[in-house]
C-alpha cells in the first residue's frame, strides 16, 4: 500500500479583478438625513457655504458665516424654548435656520415659519430709537417625508411672501426653502430659484 500524502495539491491560482473594478462607483451625494451627512455638510463652515451659495443665489454671494447658538431660552415658564438644528449669520448680516427633520411631521410648515418669526424678533434693537430694518433671514427646511402641499416629482421649493392677486413679492427678508429628500434625483437638477 501507498501513503497517502498529509498535504493536499496546493490549488492553482486564479487571477482575478480588483473588487473596485466590478461595483458600481459611488455617488457624489452625501445624505443629509444621517447624523454624519448632515455635521459633514453643515458642520464645516466651507461646505456649508458651498451648499447655501449653490441654493441661494443670492446677489455677491454669502460671504463669511458664523455658526450661532442653536438654543432660544425662554424668557418666561409660560414661552416654549427652541432649539435650531443650525443657526448661523452670514458676514453681510444674513440670518440661516436650517432644519432636518426625519420623520413626519404634521405641522413642519408651521414650525419653519415660528422659528423664522423667532430669527426676525431677536433683530429688535433694544433702548434705543429702532427704524424696523431687517436683516435676510432664509429658513432650509430639509424633510426625510413628503410634505402636505408637494407638488409631483418638485424636490425644492422656495417661498416667499407675495402679492396674491400680482404674484409679486411683497417683501424680500423671509425666503423659506423647503427640500424634500424622498423625491430628489440626483441625475435631474434644476434650481427653483426666481
Amino acid at each position: 500500500m501507498q501513503e497517502q500524502s498529509e498535504h493536499k495539491p496546493a490549488k492553482k491560482m486564479v487571477k482575478r479583478k480588483p473588487a473596485t473594478a466590478t461595483k458600481k462607483p459611488l455617488g457624489k451625494y452625501v445624505n443629509p438625513a444621517t447624523d454624519f451627512g448632515f455635521k459633514l455638510i453643515f458642520g464645516f463652515k466651507a461646505f456649508l457655504l458651498h451648499f447655501l451659495n449653490a441654493l441661494l443665489p443670492i446677489d455677491g454671494g454669502i460671504v463669511g458665516l458664523e455658526y450661532r447658538n442653536t438654543v432660544r431660552q425662554r424668557r418666561s415658564k409660560e414661552e416654549r424654548e427652541n432649539i435650531f438644528d443650525l443657526y448661523c449669520v452670514s458676514g453681510k448680516g444674513e440670518h440661516f435656520i436650517i432644519e432636518m427633520q426625519n420623520h413626519g411631521q404634521k405641522y413642519f410648515s408651521d414650525r419653519a415659519l415660528y422659528y423664522a418669526a423667532c430669527s426676525i424678533k431677536e433683530q429688535a434693537v433694544r433702548g434705543e430709537k429702532w427704524n424696523y430694518r431687517l436683516n435676510p433671514v432664509y429658513s432650509i427646511n430639509i424633510s426625510n417625508f413628503r410634505l402636505e402641499k408637494s407638488q409631483k416629482g418638485k424636490y425644492v421649493s422656495f417661498v416667499k411672501l407675495t402679492d396674491i392677486e400680482t404674484h409679486e413679492v411683497f417683501n424680500n427678508n423671509l425666503t423659506f426653502v423647503f427640500i424634500e429628500l424622498p423625491v430628489f434625483n440626483p441625475l435631474c437638477i434644476s434650481s427653483g430659484w426666481k
